[in-house]
This record gives structure tokens, sequence and C-alpha cells, in this order.
């Protein structure tokens, strides 16, 4: 068969055509195509390993969103902790982010001289992400009363108002600067399972000092106890809507 000079072109220009599409060489039976490519052939997750101050096994995978106005954007993640149980996310699994929350909490010998559980009463006391609310000023869960921390990182602590026997809400001024809300929405004052008293005021606003802003909603079922985040709005400013929700 002749092959004309037009034909050998062609077939020259079909097989380097090939030679391009063709993945790297492998070197050996051994050797495979993600040793070449790595994490471009299967994908990865930026999660990062660590052991907390109490031994727990902590895992958290870091959530992209889009950026806020001035840097106030949620910072967001997947975190499992060995020593939790059920999250909202499976057994130990839970959403950071989200999670932060004035609650009751009992009294106890070193800060209060007795001993008492939690009793949905104006006797409570209230700790915020699990660290003791210690009264500085005012009337413990009264209008107007600061609170620092057990712990103290120089942050304010004040509740407001009354909602059947404990505060309407809180408020945080961070040492940052940044002013965090609790429990200033319906949907943020989380009752009891089976009560009407709060048990929980969960994170509803965060606020730099120059008005930029971000809210966070909740979903709650009384009856079932159960409670969750469903949303959260972003890049707004004082005086001005907000634009960016997830």
């Amino acid at each position: 068969m002749t092959m004309t000079r037009a034909g050998i072109g062609a077939l020259f220009g079909l097989v380097a055509t090939v030679a391009i599409a063709l993945p790297p060489a492998l070197t050996d039976q051994t050797d495979t195509l993600e040793n070449h490519l790595g994490p471009a052939f299967y994908g990865e997750v930026r999660g990062g390993f660590r052991v907390s101050s109490a031994g727990s096994a902590i895992y958290e995978i870091p959530i992209a969103v889009p950026p806020g106005t001035a840097g106030m954007t949620p910072s967001l993640s997947l975190l499992y902790n060995s020593n939790l149980e059920n999250g909202l996310l499976g057994l130990g699994w839970f959403l950071r982010g989200t999670t932060s929350k004035v609650t009751r909490c009992g009294k106890t010998f070193v800060q209060d001289g007795t001993v008492h559980r939690v009793n949905y009463t104006t006797t409570d006391r209230f700790c915020l992400d699990g660290q003791r609310l210690v009264l500085a000023s005012g009337t413990y869960g009264g209008n107007g009363a600061e609170y620092r921390k057990e712990i103290d990182d120089f942050s304010r602590i004040r509740s407001y108002g009354t909602a059947g026997t404990g505060p309407a809400y809180f408020v945080e001024e961070t040492k940052g600067g940044h002013i965090n809300t609790y429990g200033n929405t319906g949907d943020s004052r989380i009752e009891a399972q089976g009560r009407s008293e709060a048990a929980h005021w969960m994170l509803n606003r965060v606020e730099d000092r120059f008005g930029n802003y971000y809210t966070l909603s909740y979903y709650e079922n009384n009856v079932t106890g159960t409670y969750y985040p469903t949303r959260i709005d972003y890049t707004g400013h004082a005086g001005q809507s907000l634009h960016t929700g997830i």
C-alpha cells in the first residue's frame, strides 16, 4: 500500500495528539497514576488533627465561605471531638462557629459556698461556653449586671431584660473589639425541653467596632429539645441590610 505525503502528515498529527493526551509515563508495574498526580488525582481534605488539653482527639476541617465586609466573615468548620456523644452531624461531629452560647449552670462551693444543680429559677448561675460568669457589679441575672469569665480574658459580659426566670439576652464585649449578642431573638433563646424557661442563649449577632456584623438564626423544637443553626447572614453594616447568606 502506498501512503501519500498528505496521509503521512495526518498520521503524524494523530500520533502527536494521542501522545499529548496520555498521562505521565509509568516507570514500572507498581507505579500508579496517583503517585504522579497526588492530590490533583483524588482530591484532598485540608483537615488538621490535634489533642485537646482534656486529652480529646480533635479533627477539624475548615469550611471556605465568601469573604465578608472588613473581615467580618463567619469562621466555620466541621469538628470531631472523641469525647462528645451524638452531635449535629453525627457521633462526635458538630459545626464549629455556631455553637457559642450562654447556658444555665449550677452553683459550686468555690464560687457560692454551696452546691446546687440547675433548677430553672432565679438562683441559677450562668456559663459562657462552659466558663462560669462571675458577677462584677449589679445583681446576678439582673438587668445591666456585669460579669467576668472565671478565667478572665478581659471580656465584659452584661445581662439585659427579663425572660421568665432569667435575663432576656446577654452582650459580650471582647478584648479584640467584637460585640457578641446572645439570645436577643426568639429563635436564639432556647427553652429547656418541655419548659417555658430559657436554658440556652445562643450567639445571634457578631459585630465589630465599625458597625459591620453578621447574624445567626436557629430552629428549635421545645417538645424534643432539639435545636440547631439554620442560617448565617453577613456583610451587614449599621443602617444597611444583609446581603450574603449561607
